[in-house]
């Protein structure tokens, strides 16, 4: 499926997006049970059309078709499906209205109990082998699909409701009323992720802005997919070491017969499902799901109804998704429901049949079709599938096998460019749509409920004829968002090519403190022109004021894009003021104020950097991205300019001084350097998209190789002379639902150190500290911030194996968790540093970016130290 993160989901629940229908005769009716009960959810396909419709959570339904005869089949999960031949004339009112009963599922018990393996098994084996060629059935589609999404919000914690609004898109959601959204839109899908996407109307009753956060993207998704960052397929090739099977009885529907499956997660996990997994006899491809997920923040229940369109391919027609959450004293429930129709369908003729179903499959032409000469691995193919049972490592192998019969056209001509994109536009007039047109097109009836809030929606006091009414609102619109724009910052205008953003006055990360400048403040601003649609010059501004040292500091930064296929950009960057020794390998400011507010340690060190610099960064061909800059630097001591803190006030701050190994007074004298440096960058075979016209790395299944060399001269009467040579190389693998490794290596010299000053040694990530920002693989979590930097030579390299399942996950109380478990070995040999080796073993991924570990340190063979850290990754 394709990634969402789940803190989002309630969100997206809201952002409900899909097409315009044919007009023509209302068919309508009630699906309720034996006992009248209205049956919610209940699935409605019209082969005819190749759509569908599901009806709401009174059990109505509702369409509007043109005049002819259609086969209509309605379907629920545990209820016997329905077949009805209907005949309407043009403009008729038709009513249908449904009772199904309850189905039970049977059982062979010779399947049951034949070798003591329960059969869901040998089905799941099969299941899973196809899902490549499943997956990859469909070359393209279009397709109409209605949205219609709710959102209530049931309890939030009273000193909340206080102090905070609960707000989607500028709209305040409020406890109790039901907030709606429905959409028409049009998709286009592409193989292998193209998609196209375009809103033709919407209506709710809170303000929406549609953009890519479209939650579409359940629409777009598959369980036939291996891939997604936060939960794992029960048809994935990994899905036997996660879930565990039961059958649990068959039906016949029609001329098919379906095989109902029970998914049983093996542990508790936020990445697993639990449900019912509906499979159709002889061809092994997905009937119906009925899942649960359950998350940190609540549960979520899937439901997606498939139908056969063109024959042989299956495709999602109906989905459902509801949430409830429930989290820090929050609860809200949300829904929404998809309607699919597909008005165009295209197969992919050179996707061979798989062995498995080639005797089952249905054609559409009756013409005799040649046999095909198989290749190597359809050879292998067909020879496991000969099989009459598959084990687990023919399942396995047959997956492997699948997956590379779809890749061997790529590996003859390896193509780098993955046309893959999404792209969402919305129509100018897709607000301006009126009552009677949602009743023509909707094909899910509102609720009572729904109804009505759309109705207050439209009758809102924003839509008032009285001049003077709105004008007085207008008014208090103006100020309030004036003052708003001057408080908390803004981004003006909202259209066009040339924006202004603006931080505001009361924005708390203008606010800052160490003990060398003392209490700071800043403002900032940033201008963006987009010159056309594929370049844009981007300018921001910081100045602010630093109260004890009694000094302005500030900076700007230009940045023009060009050759957008090969990601040109030029940068021109001025600052003046104080900054840390260490640059971007050093503690955090916001850290380093905290530490210094409560508890008198200040772990910066600080001097005083003017400088000017120039780069250009651009690929020379694919993979290959070279950088070459100069920058002009004057550098000068600074010193501890308060003593102030929130508590221990009679203590003194450390002075603004470093003890290293290579002390020495010219590191830190008041000098200047004009230095230059050029770098090469280089990933085999790496895969890039172009989106919009510009070029988007992805990824490559290779390390990143690079060189790199800085050199000071004497140039402009400058007093810095070296020259530093390094290399080295880095693979960083996905953090995804299955172990990965990551690993980075780095050697570096200074052939000449005449003169160097301090900020420009080679300094390393690390820190006393117990919190940090940043990723802890690259850090030595136990070193001194300065006592590993050197102005010689240096050896480093580090290697972190992650998994989502290794140690501590494995216990009942853990299993829930997204979180991942690490092993972290660094190596530190210098002139400064012999041979220092820190193991380390943490937990990443608390909610979300929080990792916690502990590591130890070895020096020269023999243990240093200990020590628990938190890293903190954003």
């Amino acid at each position: 499926m394709k990634t969402i993160p789940s803190a989002r989901l309630i969100h997206l629940s809201l952002l409900l997006l899909v097409s315009t229908m044919t007009q023509g005769a209302v068919l309508h009716g009630t699906i309720t049970d034996k006992e009248k009960n209205p049956i919610p959810g209940v699935s409605l396909f019209i082969r005819e059309l190749r759509t569908g419709t599901i009806s709401n959570n009174e059990g109505n339904y509702e369409i509007t078709l043109p005049a002819g005869t259609y086969h209509l089949t309605f379907q629920s999960l545990g209820m016997r499906s329905q077949d009805h031949t209907i005949s309407i004339t043009e403009e008729e009112t038709a009513e249908l209205n449904i009772e199904l009963e309850s189905v039970h599922f049977k059982i062979d018990e010779v399947k049951v109990y034949s070798g003591g393996e329960d059969p869901a098994y040998a089905m799941m084996r099969k299941a899973i082998s196809l899902a490549p060629y499943y997956l990859r059935q469909a070359k393209r589609y279009d397709a109409n699909v209605y949205l219609k999404g709710s959102l209530q919000v049931k309890k939030v914690p009273r000193l909340l409701r206080k102090n905070m609004d609960i707000r989607v898109n500028d709209s305040k959601i409020e406890v109790g009323p039901i907030y709606t959204i429905e959409s028409m839109n049009e998709i286009t899908f592409v193989a292998p992720d193209t998609f196209r996407h375009t809103v033709i109307s919407s209506q709710s009753n809170f303000q929406n802005n549609m953009d890519e956060n479209s939650p579409i993207g359940y629409i777009n998704s598959s369980f036939y997919s291996p891939e997604n960052e936060n939960y794992i397929s029960p048809l994935s090739p990994q899905a036997m070491r996660h879930y565990k099977y039961r059958y649990e009885g068959y039906i016949k529907e029609g001329n098919i017969i379906v095989n109902k499956i029970k998914v049983i997660p093996r542990r508790k996990s936020q990445q697993l499902f639990s449900g019912d997994l509906y499979l159709v006899d002889g061809l092994w491809n997905i009937y119906s799901v009925d899942f649960n997920l359950t998350t940190f923040f609540g549960d979520i229940h899937f439901k997606q109804v498939y139908a056969p369109l063109n024959k042989e391919i299956w495709l999602p027609v109906n989905q459902l998704f509801e949430i409830n959450a429930a989290i820090m004293g929050l609860a809200a429930d949300a829904q929404y429901v998809a309607a699919v129709e597909y008005t165009h369908i295209e197969k992919d003729e050179k996707l061979t049949v798989p062995p498995l179903i080639e005797n089952l499959k249905n054609v559409d032409s009756e013409q005799e079709q040649e046999t095909p000469t198989l290749s190597k691995t359809e050879q292998k193919i067909a020879k496991i599938i000969e099989k009459e049972d598959l084990n687990n490592r023919d399942m396995m192998r047959l997956a492997a096998l699948t997956e590379k019969k779809a890749k061997e056209h790529k590996k003859e001509k390896p193509v780098m460019e993955i046309k893959g994109s999404y792209d969402i536009s919305i129509r100018k007039d897709s607000l301006k749509r009126d009552s009677l047109y949602w009743q023509t097109v909707r094909p899910i009836p509102l609720t009572a409920i729904e109804a009505e809030a759309l109705s207050k929606h439209a009758n809102r006091p924003e839509a008032a004829t009285d001049s003077s009414i709105a004008d007085t609102i207008k008014q208090k619109s103006r100020f309030s968002k004036t003052r708003k724009a001057i408080m908390s910052g803004t981004e003006f205008p909202k259209d066009g090519d040339a924006k202004f953003s603006y931080k505001g006055l009361f924005n708390l990360s203008a606010i800052g403190f160490n003990a060398v400048d003392g209490w700071k403040y800043h403002q900032e601003i940033k201008f963006s022109w987009k010159q056309d649609s594929l370049h844009t010059l981007q300018i921001e501004a910081k100045g602010g004021y630093a109260f004890n040292r009694k000094s302005f500091f500030g900076n700007i930064s230009i940045q023009q894009n060009y050759a957008p296929l090969n990601r040109g950009l030029l940068t021109l960057t001025a600052a003046t003021g104080s900054r840390s020794y260490k640059r971007e390998r050093d503690v955090a400011p916001l850290l380093n104020m905290a530490s210094s507010l409560l508890f008198k340690e200040n772990y910066l060190r600080l001097y005083n950097d003017d400088f000017v610099a120039l780069q250009n960064e651009i690929d020379i061909t694919n993979g290959l991205r070279f950088t070459v800059g100069a920058s002009y630097h004057d550098f000068s001591p600074l010193n501890n300019s308060t003593n102030f803190s929130f508590f221990k006030q009679n203590n003194d701050y450390h002075p603004n001084t470093i003890i290293n190994k290579n002390d020495n007074n010219q590191f830190f004298e008041a000098q200047n350097a004009f230095i230059t440096k050029v770098s090469l960058a280089y990933t085999p075979l790496y895969y890039y998209r172009i989106e919009k016209g510009r070029k988007e790395m992805l990824q490559s299944d290779y390390p990143t190789f690079h060189v790199s060399a800085e050199h000071a001269t004497g140039w402009f009467d400058t007093d810095n002379d070296y020259l530093l040579l390094e290399a080295g190389a880095f693979k960083e693998s996905d953090l995804m639902m299955r172990p990965a490794l990551s690993w980075n290596v780095n050697i570096g010299k200074f052939v000449r150190n005449e003169q160097v000053h301090f900020s420009r040694f080679r300094h390393f990530a690390g820190s006393q500290i117990p919190v940090v920002f940043g990723d802890p693989a690259r850090q030595l979590m136990l070193k001194d911030s300065y006592l590993t930097s050197t102005n010689n030579w240096y050896m480093r390299g580090n290697v972190t194996y992650s998994s989502p399942w290794l140690l501590l996950k494995r216990l009942p109380l853990l299993s829930q968790t997204i979180w991942n478990e690490n092993i972290h070995l660094s190596y530190l040999n210098s002139d400064v540093t012999p041979h220092y080796l820190q193991t380390g073993y943490s937990i990443s991924r608390i909610f979300m970016l929080i990792n916690a570990g502990i590591y130890a340190g070895f020096s020269n063979g023999e243990y240093t130290n200990w020590g628990l850290r938190i890293s903190i990754d954003l």
